[in-house]
């Protein structure tokens, strides 16, 4: 191609060619539209809460102090227009001006503009005489504004990194931000807003409408009559105060941020104490705080801002509802753990419960299984906003057959009525839509309630003889295909027959194109399309993997698919925070690394043991690459020093940690019940010696590469190879520190 033209416009328009006397080539004639880019700019209301002193505030809160009252409502409203009325006085509101379309970086600040233009009138002085003095103004002036340049970069990231410390997705966020800036980024409209509104609104209560009418929600027989929760107990101002100050966000609506309502507790606790105790004698919960601020936020940096299905709505609630929230919350656990109310199987927001614990019971089952030479069906349930369909009717019924009843009964059923909730982002806001089903997303009340909900469902699958484990509303189901495929083939559809009889019942939608079926094992199967029941939609065929919990399962528990995931996923991290880490000092780069990689490759990592020593290495590789980066040293140099001097253990050593650490949990009754269970203490038929060396049972298994992997095999038999003094040690923080030590004497 001869003569191209490249522009940055799309409208270049090609006019003629004319010949020139002093050469052979032509002149090309064009013409395009020069396209100036116009700063936009939108009115964004802001208070200066940080220009407040201290002292100022607490005096006009405690010179204004809200009429007391016994009505939650009125309350309420009392404590929020006091705290707005004193936010008048001394943050008053006034409108800024936003750059909607500017480039300007985010870590650019304004005193780095004096330094620039200082720069530019030295280079015009400098193209007009050209002198050698101007010249090194020049260089000095240049010198130094990339030097404020880096100083800006540091501190920018350093500050922002730091606030963010424990929040992996923030900091995740900021350092994409910075490498990888969004290449679809989103211009807010109010037209915008509308239709997030409205089709947040339409998707649930589609799902809602598409279970029809029905006249009663499923029942179940009651837990106990015996043990009742009837009412809620009254806080004292110290435990307001520690309650609020363990809550770190609040919502628009707000009269004021978190971190006004943290500083200023000891003015304005005794109030809002007034508030939860007079919620709980009248049991309602107070309307002004049953709104919720929606933020829509895209799914990924890439994905199209112009479909809605591309937008997650992040729930914001107001501090004070939060603070009740919390209050209940701490109260129904309680009630729930120490009586056993609910099912053993639950994991999802319970102490000493997590997703790893989940997964380690799922392989375990598995691996037992495959031990025997069986053949195992792993099923993976996947529900449709099952938070946002949950009927309130059937979680009252749920709740009451558990004991909550009275007054306590009733502030719930409070709870979940008349709310609603906006789509929210200055100066934007939606019309706000009511929120018919569903229990409030960011609560910290709703995981609980939703566990209760969710409750009957183990029963209902346990009677078919298959194996269930779930975590809120991920849920995994073991089936053994060998032992009587007969049999299996029937418990199979019936229980899944039941199980979407029940969720129908409890308005739970189940999604068949997500759900998943991983057969696992050496022995072939006989699954075809005819063991998938006609009734729950198309059959399932069979995955080579599936992701569960976050971690990759291959039919042989090799994890090998799971390691070449991890390593990829941490290479690329580490690349991103190559870019920006000349820009942060090496203690915020032990952080940040932390956070985004040492995290993904801790995780889970009680699954790894047993795996083969090539699958280790690639994990080995993944920390050595980190430390190399944090320490900013060559990739010849040697590593082991360098991870003494970070004190961090090599990873089949983190392994090892993590299995004893659960292995001690569940040697003394410190871990969930279904991991308690799979390991005890060896009790000698007759006095031994070995009688209170605090000796693991271990297992009988079949083959090495099945039993001889599994949790409750290796837990015990590496608990043994440890020393008497660090058996016999119950405290489990005091277990954890020891264990370090030994594990670093050991290398």
């Amino acid at each position: 191609m001869l003569d191209p033209i490249f522009s940055a416009s799309k409208h270049v328009f090609f006019s003629h060619a004319s010949a020139l006397h002093w050469t052979d080539h032509s002149c090309v004639h064009f013409t395009f539209r020069r396209e100036t880019r116009h700063l936009r700019t939108q009115p964004i209301p802001r208070r200066q809460w940080n220009k407040i002193p201290e002292e100022q505030l607490f005096s006009a809160l405690a010179a204004n102090q809200p009429t007391l009252t016994t009505d939650p409502n009125d309350a309420a409203l009392n404590l929020t227009n006091w705290i707005s009325n004193c936010a008048d006085i001394l943050a008053p509101l006034k409108r800024t001006h936003r750059q909607t379309n500017t480039k300007k970086p985010l870590w650019f600040p304004d005193t780095l503009k004096e330094s620039k233009k200082t720069c530019r009138a030295l280079e015009k002085a400098w193209r007009k005489d050209r002198t050698a003095d101007n010249m090194t103004a020049l260089k000095n002036a240049t010198r130094e504004h990339y030097h404020l340049i880096r100083a800006a970069k540091r501190n920018f990231f350093t500050d922002r990194l730091d606030k963010n410390r424990h929040n992996s997705r923030e900091l995740f966020s900021i350092i994409k931000e910075f490498s990888n800036p969004s290449a679809n980024a989103v211009t807010p409209s109010q037209d915008l807003f509308e239709s997030l509104a409205t089709f947040f609104h339409r998707k649930i209560s589609d799902l809602h409408d598409s279970f029809g009418h029905q006249t009663q929600p499923y029942t179940t027989e009651p837990v106990s009559t015996a043990i009742t929760l009837n009412n809620w107990s009254h806080i004292n101002t110290e435990e307001t105060k520690s309650i609020m100050n363990s809550i770190h966000s609040g919502a628009p609506s707000d009269p004021c941020p978190h971190f006004i309502f943290n500083k200023a507790d000891n003015i304005i606790a005794p109030h809002l104490q007034t508030v939860i105790n007079s919620s709980f004698s009248s049991a309602t919960f107070p309307e002004c705080w049953k709104h919720a601020e929606v933020n829509a936020l895209l799914k990924k940096p890439t994905a199209d801002p112009s479909d809605l299905k591309n937008f997650r709505p992040i729930s914001l609630l107001p501090f004070p509802a939060k603070v009740i929230e919390k209050t209940v919350n701490k109260q129904l656990t309680t009630f729930l753990e120490d009586n056993n109310l609910l099912d053993p199987s639950q994991t999802g927001f319970r102490t000493n419960h997590s997703t790893e614990t989940a997964l380690i019971s799922v392989t375990d089952d598995i691996r037992t299984l495959m031990d025997n030479g069986e053949t195992v069906a792993l099923i993976l349930l996947d529900l449709s906003a099952a938070f946002d369909t949950v009927c309130h009717r059937t979680l009252i019924t749920r709740l009451r057959s558990t004991g909550i009843q009275g007054q306590a009964l009733d502030w719930i059923a409070s709870f979940l009525s008349n709310r609603s909730q906006r789509v929210y982002l200055p100066p934007f806001r939606s019309e706000p839509t009511e929120i018919i089903c569903g229990v409030p997303q960011g609560s910290s009340l709703s995981p609980t309630l939703f566990n209760v909900y969710m409750s009957p469902l183990a029963n209902i699958v346990r009677k078919h003889d298959i194996i269930i484990t779930s975590y809120a509303d991920d849920t995994q189901l073991i089936l053994s295909l060998t032992k009587d495929p007969a049999s299996a083939k029937t418990n199979l559809q019936e229980g899944m027959k039941d199980v979407a009889d029940w969720m129908r019942l409890s308005r739970l939608k189940l999604n068949s194109e997500k759900t998943e079926v991983l057969i696992l094992g050496n022995t072939p199967s006989t699954w075809d399309d005819s063991w998938w029941p006609t009734a729950l939609g198309p059959a399932l065929t069979p995955t080579d993997h599936a992701r569960n919990l976050g971690f990759i399962l291959d039919p042989l528990l090799t994890m090998t698919k799971q390691v070449n995931t991890v390593s990829s996923a941490c290479f690329l991290t580490l690349r991103m925070l190559r870019k920006i880490f000349r820009w942060i000092p090496a203690n915020t780069r032990k952080t940040v690394t932390h956070a985004l990689v040492m995290s993904r490759l801790d995780y889970g990592n009680t699954l790894y043991a047993g795996t083969t020593a090539k699958l280790q290495n690639r994990l080995q590789r993944i920390q050595n690459a980190s430390a190399r980066l944090i320490l900013d040293i060559p990739r010849s140099s040697h590593i082991s020093a360098h991870l003494r001097h970070l004190h961090w253990l090599p990873v089949s050593k983190r392994i090892t940690f993590r299995l004893l650490t659960h292995a001690h949990k569940a040697l003394y009754d410190k871990g969930p019940e279904y991991l308690n269970r799979r390991l005890s203490f060896y009790v000698p038929t007759r006095l031994l010696r070995s009688s209170g060396l605090a000796l693991a049972a271990v297992p009988r298994i079949r083959r090495s590469t099945a039993g001889g992997r599994s949790f409750s095999f290796l837990a015990a038999k590496t608990w043994n190879s440890l020393p008497t003094s660090l058996r016999t040690t119950q405290d489990h923080s005091a277990f954890q520190r020891l264990l370090n030590t030994w594990l670093f004497e050991q290398r």
